[in-house]
């Protein structure tokens, strides 16, 4: 018999608006049937301490199984009083600063509050990269690690629109954290919940593994919600959810069509403290600088080009065409022809051309699409260079 999956509701910044949210959930409920549990990402209190009383006090109940996480605003750490993982009222949880929490129904969750410290100090209200270490580091040396089920920001991960469609928003209300994309390409959730933002984003899932070097992996889905109080934008997102502890290998990682590259990189922006103090560099302050690459056509002339370039580049990167149809270079297509391919790169790839011009006709092709040589971005060129 199939294991039941579980039913889901995820919501974004409360804010306070706790009428608003709960009566949507049993209106849901009602119309579609019960659901499981319900996470809610990004700052759950409001500064109107009136809307949390009748909840506090039981004269209104929450309809729903709630996970919420720690708060982004100094002003709300007093709905907390420092009780992580504990109810706050009937139905109500407060997950932590950050953990790992795996339930009943073998679901297994992740979770990091707050946003990142520029200083490295953490509070109620931010989180360090010692705090993102902790998630990572029991699963470094694990080879059996298959991934977690869904990870739980507030604040956005860098660069989470590279290779997808761009979020629908003006600019960032809060920084992009380059701590949480470094968990997030560790834990390999296949569901990440983050808010802030006050907008819905659902990016193309995105794969975990090198094609053609790694063995297939379960793909991630990112999910931006918007505020509560958001008349335009969704707020509440549903999903059904088999824990991956419970099923078969082979379903797990079935890749879906519209599947992107993944669009974070190794950064070692979560080293332990103890490993960053033992590194030392010495420099010979005589010695001859190293000769400079050669530059790319538009960084040549009399006038500075490169920024223009740059920018460019790194907007086509975020956000590059894809096929209307199959596309026979697209190495997670089943129309590549994988024996023709000779070394995979992080950006590009060498194969050996089907009807050669020349004797030894290899061909270096980007792994992600870009219209042409010009719009490639830097590390793409870079990568190419190597191979020529």
């Amino acid at each position: 018999m199939a294991n039941k999956p579980l039913r889901i509701l995820v919501a974004g910044d409360v804010e306070g608006n706790f009428d608003q949210l709960f009566k949507r959930v049993q209106s849901i409920q009602k119309k579609s049937g019960n659901f499981d549990l319900l996470l809610c990402v990004g700052d759950f209190f409001g500064t109107n301490l009136s809307s949390w009383e009748p909840y506090k006090t039981k004269k209104l109940k929450v309809p729903i199984s709630t996970l919420i996480l720690g708060p982004v605003k100094s002003q709300l750490t007093i709905f907390y009083n420092g009780a992580e993982g504990s109810e706050l009222c009937d139905g109500v949880t407060y997950l932590g600063r950050h953990g790992r929490f795996t339930g009943s129904s073998g679901l297994q969750l992740a979770y990091l509050s707050g946003l990142e410290s520029s200083a490295n100090k953490g509070d109620d209200c931010t989180f360090t990269a010692d705090d993102g270490y902790s998630l990572i580091a029991p699963i470094a040396n694990d080879t059996s690690y298959k991934g977690i089920d869904i990870l739980m920001t507030s604040q956005w991960p860098k660069d989470v629109e590279k290779y997808g469609s761009p979020a629908n928003r003006s600019q960032e209300l809060y920084p992009s954290s380059s701590c949480i994309a470094e968990v997030a390409r560790v834990l390999r959730p296949r569901y990440h919940f983050a808010g802030l933002e006050d907008v819905f984003y659902e990016r193309q899932p995105y794969r975990n593994h090198q094609v053609l070097l790694d063995s297939a992996r379960p793909v991630t889905r990112f999910i931006g919600l918007a505020k509560v109080a958001n008349k335009k934008q969704k707020y509440l997102y549903a999903f059904s959810i088999v824990p991956l502890s419970k099923m078969e290998s082979s379903e797990l990682v079935k890749q879906p069509d519209n599947v992107t590259e993944c669009p974070y990189v190794a950064t070692g922006a979560l080293k332990p403290k103890q490993e960053e103090k033992s590194q030392q560099f010495f420099y010979d302050m005589n010695a001859k600088s190293e000769p400079k690459r050669k530059k790319r056509s538009h960084e040549r002339g009399g006038h500075d080009n490169s920024k223009h370039f740059r920018n460019e580049g790194e907007k086509k990167h975020r956000n590059n065409p894809q096929p209307t149809g199959p596309c026979w270079f697209c190495l997670g297509s089943p129309e590549v022809e994988k024996h023709l391919v000779v070394s995979v790169g992080d950006q590009v790839y060498l194969a050996l051309a089907k009807g050669g011009v020349v004797d030894d006709h290899v061909l270096i092709i980007p792994v992600y699409h870009h219209q042409s040589l010009v719009s490639c971005p830097d590390d793409v060129i870079e990568q190419i260079d190597k191979y020529l």
